[in-house]
């Protein structure tokens, strides 16, 4: 890249940085009178007590805890890591609005500023920041990654460009996976759009992206089996799917004999003997058959335990997460159409609900819970008798009925705009940057909302990493509609 066009091109956008950055240097502001300490779910603790044996946990990948450590070396406050996690999400927010900018030049400046306005001031997304868990910078990633994504499909680019934003992509694409799982589903959306672009060159993105899963799964495999001894990339899904299978029960007349898997035959049994109520919409959206000691997956990892006194709680969940996945598997294909009608179906229907974070996690955890956990206590620099008191102004915010409307509101916005832009859409005359722009905001929605309804219950913290693409995307829809569409700026960034 050279020093020249990106001076340039800060010169051309310096009124656009700047209102840019004073926003976000407001809303930070406002974010520590309201929060002067970071905020901890009973999951952060995990993370945190990960990041200081330096391990991997029984649950959940070891990503962030990997960055919790390192960002922790560098300067031991936990409030040095929330601003860091703030400067992410600035950084990555500004780099995708002035891309966004220059692609879809604004038919009006104050429509451009209204909408920058609404991206940066999401509540859910800067009360993520200051909270000790993994969405905010995983939200951060997926804006790094639409932005390096759009900037690799442009028509025009110098090949230095594009072998920076290609080794910068792939790392993204090794972070988002590294801290969640669900960052699978960003290197299939790149292998995709690069071969949708690139054609037959674009099939090199996908050894690529094989490798990047690849490495993450024999990583996570080799930490598990050193401290659990147990050699598997998760832990977590079997038990998951088994959770969400389990709705199916009640719908059912299957009987234990009638599974192939000798286990399988004898977790259904076990799973007979709870009432209906057990498997119901709102106890599997909370994932409670798999968290909750009286369950029947719980009931089956406590007859293992007793054969197997030896080996610990996390090493079993950890071995039998292989099993109750297969068992899982095995309902839902008996089953596959009631499984889209009682689960998938639902689920998908939680996108529209409102997009913020549940109230308890926007109140702060009970301190005093910190001193079941020694280390963590000290990691936190808790000091009891001196806490800075705050407003918790997300929470009033969540209280609020029009707030808990708001993405409904949008959805109910953006559906009639997206078909008519449809009918339009030939009309527009669109370049190939724009199209690839819009086609990449698309799929990225379709295909990681889709996914979250058939693999997860969605709680609304999940929908976040989405919210700032779907704002982009009605913004490009509205100003296409209601303005004359003007020539894109060709950028060699």
């Amino acid at each position: 890249m050279k020093r020249e066009k990106i001076l340039g091109f800060l010169s051309k956008e310096k009124w656009s940085l700047s209102y840019l950055l004073g926003l976000y240097v407001f809303f930070f502001i406002i974010l520590k009178i309201c929060y002067p300490e970071p905020y901890y779910h009973v999951d952060s603790f995990g993370y945190i007590l990960c990041s200081i044996k330096n391990t991997i946990g029984g649950y959940r990948p070891f990503g962030y805890s990997f960055i919790l450590r390192f960002l922790y070396g560098i300067m031991d406050s936990p409030s040095f890591i929330t601003l860091v996690q703030y400067f992410m999400s600035a950084f990555s927010g500004i780099s995708l609005l002035l891309l966004l900018k220059n692609i879809f030049p604004p038919p009006d400046k104050w429509i451009f500023l209204l909408f920058s306005f609404l991206f940066v001031a999401s509540p859910s997304v800067l009360y993520l920041t200051q909270w000790m868990m993994s969405d905010s910078i995983f939200t951060s990633l997926s804006h790094f990654w639409l932005f390096s994504l759009i900037v690799l499909l442009l028509k025009k680019n110098n090949y230095k460009s594009f072998v920076f934003f290609l080794i910068f992509h792939v790392l993204i694409l090794y972070f988002l996976y590294f801290i969640r799982h669900a960052g699978l589903v960003f290197s299939i959306l790149t292998s995709v759009l690069f071969v949708m672009r690139f054609k037959k060159s674009g099939m090199l993105m996908l050894p690529v992206c094989f490798m990047i899963v690849f490495l993450n799964i024999t990583m996570a495999s080799d930490m598990n089996e050193k401290e659990y001894g147990v050699k598997t990339a998760s832990g977590f899904g079997g038990w998951l799917r088994a959770n969400n299978a389990m709705i199916l029960i009640p719908h059912i007349d299957d009987q234990p004999e009638e599974f192939n898997s000798p286990v399988s035959v004898e977790i259904h049994r076990l799973s007979l003997g709870y009432s209906d109520a057990t498997y119901g919409f709102a106890s599997v959206m909370k994932a409670s058959i798999m968290w909750q000691e009286k369950s029947p997956l719980h009931d089956y990892l406590k007859k293992v335990k007793k054969q197997f006194p030896e080996k610990g709680y996390i090493s079993l969940r950890k071995e039998l997460d292989g099993v109750y996945g297969g068992y899982a598997n095995e309902l839902i294909r008996k089953h596959p159409f009631l499984f889209l009608k009682e689960f998938v179906f639902p689920n998908f229907l939680r996108i529209f609900y409102h997009a913020g974070v549940p109230e308890y996690y926007s109140l702060a955890y009970p301190y005093s819970r910190l001193h079941y956990f020694g280390e963590i206590e000290s990691w936190c620099k808790f000091e009891k008798d001196n806490k800075r008191k705050g407003f918790d102004l997300y929470g009033k915010l969540f209280n609020d009925p029009y707030f808990k409307l708001s993405n409904l509101i949008k959805w109910v916005l953006f559906f009639p705009l997206f078909f008519l832009f449809l009918y339009r859409y030939k009309k527009y005359g669109l370049n190939k940057n724009q199209r690839y722009f819009f086609i990449t905001i698309l799929f990225f929605n379709v295909f990681y909302l889709g996914m979250l309804a058939f693999v997860v219950p969605i709680i609304p913290r999940f929908l976040v990493v989405a919210h700032g693409s779907q704002l982009i995307g009605f913004y490009i829809i509205y100003s296409l509609i209601l303005y004359p569409p003007k020539k894109a700026i060709m950028i060699n960034v």
